[in-house]
């Protein structure tokens, strides 16, 4: 009954290893994975972020308890195939006190459409009036409510902001919008859709130090709300839904980044680019803007800089500020709040001066 018992141990064991070997595997080669092909592993980076402690306690069981230097070196293998993803997901870099007199800062923000209250707006503007900062990029924000008929104006006037713009088509509620302390000297289109709110757009502004690129991004939306909120189907009903949904948006966001980076490229001011992309870091969305952009997090963010909340405790990092070589990060802060499901993040920067106007045409 006891080598029965065991065997069924070690048997137990081995399949929940492999299983660890193969979402680890997975989930760091995530970027290299075809996203029209397998769509739904580009949620795996998570999974093998997750498991890192695991795999340590694993090894330290190897190397003390019942040593074994064979399964020792595969947990060691693992480690470092989950080393790339580590560096995305945490920061552990030191925090210091940046000098940040002069420089120019940009806020991002998914405020949720404010819930359609006007009471969650008047909370972000607070928000805003207390942390001033020099742009604000939102995302998700709805053109008017009852007590703001046209919000962005509302809010601009509210927190002072002389120049701003609300950046979505007419026949949506809601869109991206913009607000500046600096004049506005041009605005470029990266793409636009008829059918859904996200779009991305580009807008040069004059400042003090010389003209800068300020991107406004929102990737596609999976928007799983709308499948949640259903009343009428069991939760096993739900799931091919939920499936589907990521088959086709996953995708969208890759050709979205195809599209704006090759743009940008051609962009010959400094860029901040004021992200939602709703991908997490180390998918292959992510991995091609952060070859091209500095990701502020990185740079000068600490922890883990969840933004999102994805279920129970566990948050993740959907929201980004990526700038170019010549643009020097001085800081990166996630704000929380309880006025928006998305944390905002702001950013100090520092640019060499120009008085060039930028293109994104090619």
């Amino acid at each position: 009954m006891k080598k029965v018992t065991s065997r069924a141990l070690l048997l137990t064991f081995i399949l929940c290893f492999l299983a660890l070997i193969i979402l680890t595997s997975v989930g760091a080669t995530a970027p290299m994975i075809s996203v029209k092909d397998f769509p739904l592993l580009q949620f795996t980076p998570i999974a093998t972020f997750l498991l890192v402690p695991i795999h340590i306690l694993i090894l330290i069981g190897f190397l003390t308890k019942k040593p074994n230097r064979k399964w020792a070196l595969i947990c060691l293998i693992l480690l470092g195939m989950s080393a790339p993803v580590l560096y995305k997901f945490l920061n552990l870099a030191p925090e210091k006190e940046p000098d940040v007199e002069g420089a120019v800062s940009i806020m991002t923000f998914n405020i949720q459409g404010f819930a359609i209250k006007k009471e969650r707006l008047d909370h972000i503007v607070e928000l805003i009036n207390e942390h001033q900062p020099d742009v604000v990029c939102f995302q998700e924000f709805r053109k008017s409510i009852r007590g703001a008929n046209d919000a962005i104006a509302y809010t601009a006037e509210q927190t002072g902001y002389p120049h701003f713009m609300f950046q979505g088509r007419d026949i949506h509620k809601h869109g991206l919008a913009f607000m500046s302390k600096y004049p506005v000297v041009d605005t470029d289109t990266l793409f636009v859709y008829n059918h859904y709110i996200n779009q991305g757009v580009v807008s040069t502004l004059e400042t003090p130090n010389g003209r800068v690129g300020v991107g406004n991004i929102h990737l596609s939306s999976f928007q799983f709300d709308e499948i949640t909120s259903r009343e009428d189907l069991e939760p096993k009903e739900k799931l091919p839904l939920y499936l589907k949904r990521i088959k086709n948006i996953i995708p969208r966001q890759e050709a979205e980044v195809e599209r704006i980076v090759p743009m940008l490229a051609n962009y010959d001011l400094p860029l901040i680019l004021a992200t939602d992309m709703n991908a997490m870091p180390h998918t292959k969305m992510y991995n091609h803007m952060s070859k091209h952009f500095k990701d502020t997090f990185k740079e000068k963010g600490r922890g883990l800089g969840w933004t999102f909340p994805l279920f129970g405790f566990l948050k993740v990092r959907l929201d980004y500020e990526f700038v170019s070589d010549n643009v020097e990060v001085l800081t990166h802060s996630v704000i929380e709040n309880d006025h928006s499901d998305h944390a905002a993040i702001m950013g100090h920067y520092k640019f060499p001066g120009s008085s060039q106007q930028a293109s994104t045409n090619p």
